[in-house]
């Protein structure tokens, strides 16, 4: 706004100084043009002043949102532009308003003060946050889209809060610990978000007054305990803590990429590649187990969503000694887990910085859990819990979760190339068709021995024939 002003009293000077310099007829329209010119260039600095900043915050689009409707629509609470007129959900901005005056009452300075310094905070950075937003929504003046992000940004800041406050106990407006929850989902939305940095601000000018030592990330990670999809906690270290984050999904995305994120150039693949190469690699659960293959859950700490092929340290001397262990990340299934996973993935498929390692592991264990069989397997090895109902539930889940998604760089190279070297291995592949085929289920079992007592009644009848006693 600053900006466009400056360049509106550069036009003018510069008509002024023109007309006075012009002494031929010719002069009126020259200025014309000349004012033409210099109009299209403002403009052009405006667009380029209000493109300056990459989305972050993006409508899900039709295909994705057609799989799985409810994942990507909040349920109780509306952040944000995108879902502000949804009736269903204005019956909680009441709420929302309560929260912020709450959170004022906190600070010793009046809520007017306050409501002012918030207001102007976020009216400085507007265009700012108006470009973290793609999508098609309803048009906003300034103070209404600053009203918007001061109400929402104050609300959450006061729910987070709360929920780190162990000594504050004023009842929740969400009496219900379900509703409570819902909240907490609705939060981790791709579609329902407002950009971390006016959270920041915000934060700035209320908790950090009441807390100066007091960490928004940390705040916030705390706060999303209860909706991580993995039984690890959730940590950033120092570095990453004070990176910029997009918002709050985004820290918590943040929380599953690989400390040394960048793939090398040997891992590298482009989407074509890696589905190609997915599709030529894909051994269930089950038929890995048969192959000798052992599950157990992950605990590393520097990767959340880290995998690991691991060979028996006594080696090929006896087959059933050298069997390997692939460790995989604990997945925890609970009625949220499709939509919390669903809105990461649209989160990295439509950010082109973001890594897909979430994406990466969707697909992973899309290609290794194909049946209700294969879930119940992890689940014995303690890498799965489903709280969703039954196995089969949990297998269809699994299975399309990734329709209408791509990978661009699959965060597992190595271990699939791992897995598929040792399952091609002379005695993996056939101890596992013997196990498919003569094994698989006692009738089989049953099968294979009354072959085996044919064929030798067989040998004896033949060499007593042969030779008679």
């Amino acid at each position: 706004m600053e900006v466009a002003g400056k360049d509106d009293c550069v036009v003018k000077k510069r008509r002024k100084d023109q007309m006075e310099s012009n002494d031929s007829g010719h002069g009126d329209a020259a200025d014309r043009i000349y004012d033409t010119i210099e109009i299209l260039v403002v403009k052009e600095k405006k667009r380029r002043h209000a493109h300056e900043f990459l989305p972050s915050i993006y409508r899900v689009t039709k295909t994705l949102r057609d799989v799985s409707p409810n994942s990507y629509t909040p349920r109780v609470i509306s952040i944000g532009p995108f879902h502000k007129d949804n009736k269903i959900l204005k019956e909680a901005e009441v709420h929302k308003v309560a929260y912020m005056f709450d959170l004022y009452g906190r600070l010793k300075s009046p809520r007017e003060q306050t409501t002012k310094a918030c207001v102007n905070m976020v009216l400085n950075k507007i265009d700012r946050i108006r470009a973290c937003y793609a999508g098609k929504m309803k048009t906003y003046d300034d103070h209404e889209f600053a009203q918007m992000m001061v109400i929402d940004g104050c609300f959450i800041l006061e729910l987070i809060y709360r929920s780190n406050d162990r000594i504050y106990e004023s009842p929740s407006v969400f009496v219900n610990k379900l509703l409570t929850l819902y909240v907490k989902h609705d939060l981790v939305l791709l579609e329902n978000q407002i950009p971390f940095f006016v959270l920041q601000d915000l934060f700035e000018c209320t908790i950090r007054k009441l807390e100066p030592r007091a960490s928004l990330v940390s705040l916030v990670l705390s706060f999303l305990k209860d909706v991580n999809p993995f039984r690890q906690k959730l940590v950033l270290d120092n570095d990453e803590a004070e990176t910029n984050h997009d918002h709050i999904l985004g820290v918590l995305q943040r929380c599953y990429q690989h400390a040394h994120a960048k793939p090398s150039e040997n891992s590298k693949t482009t989407s074509n590649s890696a589905a190609e190469f997915l599709n030529a690699i894909s051994y269930s659960v089950t038929e890995l187990a048969m192959a000798g293959v052992k599950f157990k859950p992950n605990n590393d700490t520097k990767w959340l969503l880290a995998m690991e092929f691991k060979f028996s340290r006594v080696h090929c001397f006896c087959w059933s000694w050298g069997k390997p262990t692939f460790r995989m990340p604990m997945l925890q299934i609970e009625d949220y887990t499709e939509a919390v996973l669903r809105n990461l993935i649209a989160y990295e498929q439509f950010s082109p910085a973001v890594p897909d390692d979430v994406t990466s592991y969707a697909f992973a264990m899309e290609r290794i859990l194909d049946t209700k069989e294969d879930v119940l397997k992890v689940i014995e090895s303690k890498v799965l819990t489903n709280n969703l109902g039954s196995s089969e539930q949990a297998s269809n889940m699994i299975n399309s979760i990734c329709k209408e998604v791509t990978v661009k760089d699959f965060s597992y190279i190595k271990q699939w190339k791992q897995l598929d070297g040792y399952y091609n291995g002379y005695w993996p592949k056939n101890v596992a068709w013997l196990r498919r085929t003569y094994f698989s289920s006692p009738w089989s079992f049953i099968a294979l021995l009354a072959g085996f007592l044919l064929f030798g009644l067989t040998v004896a009848q033949t060499y007593f024939t042969i030779r008679p006693i």
